[in-house]
């Protein structure tokens, strides 16, 4: 039976990559920082706390006998940036992946794959569309700028092992099950649970999303893939979609129609500044220039599939 290491087993979308591993026969190690499921779905799985991502040695137990290694851990939300932040996001998400990364080569023989989560976010919000792998990276978020140092580092450590590698870039994932939702997808099923207007009607932009359940599938059918080896995909749902279409598909599936509005871009833009503004005063508010900018941008890329995959494309 085939070993597989799933860090973050307990995230949005750890759990999913461990039950459908689990379905398909495979023996699941899961990390966790704080908690994990107690729910018989996730009984089969053996769950190994790890607080601190960066010394190498916290992985020696989850790394035993492994094959496979899904790392899915990692820093994702990020609300105000400053530098003690900044510096959670590289120690989480650059200096944990190196840490792990020296255990397997140090002292685990029996590792195949290295499976690396990263983001389209490498690619920086500013390019022109759609994104591509011959898209030079230019990451404008601490985020960004941490996964793609990841991402380097993955390439530079494997270079000269038997150990291949897979780094897929997905789009902004969210879960056909509201309930289930976290960050910005979750804050867009409240507000329309909640009936509050979103200033989004007639917005005909293009954002690439992506369901957590595909990338699950996604990361299954990469495993010990000989046209996965050694490569980087970008992973979204087939078509992009405005941000008005995302939020109607999200009324449909919770059967509540949002309510949209329509509110002139300069009169957004105005209210986008009052909110930077008042941020200023470590005051929260749900609209600046940040949310303006997500809401009403094009971000969006050429998928890859499994079909692409397939035919070593």
């Amino acid at each position: 039976m085939t070993k597989v290491l799933v860090t973050g087993a307990n995230g949005f979308l750890g759990k999913k990559v461990c039950k459908l591993l689990i379905s398909k026969g495979y023996e699941v190690i899961g990390t966790y920082r704080s908690s994990h499921p107690q729910n018989d779905e996730f009984k089969l799985i053996h769950w190994i706390k790890i607080q601190d991502l960066q010394p190498k040695e916290v992985w020696i137990e989850a790394l035993k006998n492994c094959d496979i290694v899904i790392h899915t851990a990692g820093r994702v939300h990020q609300m105000n940036s400053n530098k003690n932040s900044d510096n959670l996001f590289f120690n989480d998400n650059t200096n944990g992946t190196d840490a792990l990364i020296c255990e397997i080569l140090q002292n685990n023989s029996s590792i195949k794959q290295f499976i690396f989560i990263s983001t389209l976010l490498v690619y920086g919000r500013y390019q022109t569309m759609p994104l591509n792998k011959n898209k030079e990276c230019n990451p404008d978020t601490i985020y960004g700028k941490s996964k793609l140092a990841a991402e380097n580092i993955i390439q530079k450590r494997f270079k000269n092992s038997s150990i291949s590698w897979t780094i897929l870039r997905p789009a902004v994932m969210y879960n056909e099950s509201d309930s289930e939702n976290t960050g910005n997808i979750a804050s867009i099923v409240n507000y329309i649970k909640k009936g509050i207007p979103l200033p989004i009607k007639n917005l005909k932009n293009k954002r690439s999303f992506l369901s957590v359940n595909r990338m699950a599938e996604f990361i299954h059918f990469s495993i010990l893939n000989e046209n996965a080896k050694n490569k980087i995909f970008n992973v979204s749902d087939p078509e992009p979609i405005s941000t008005e279409q995302f939020v109607l598909f999200f009324g449909k599936l919770i059967n509540k129609k949002p309510k949209l509005v329509w509110v002139p871009f300069f009169m957004q833009y105005i209210l986008a500044i009052l909110g930077d503004i008042i941020q200023l005063f470590r005051i929260r508010v749900p609209w600046n220039t940040a949310v303006l900018t997500k809401i009403s941008s094009n971000f969006w890329t050429e998928s890859d599939s499994f079909q692409k995959i397939s035919k070593g494309e």
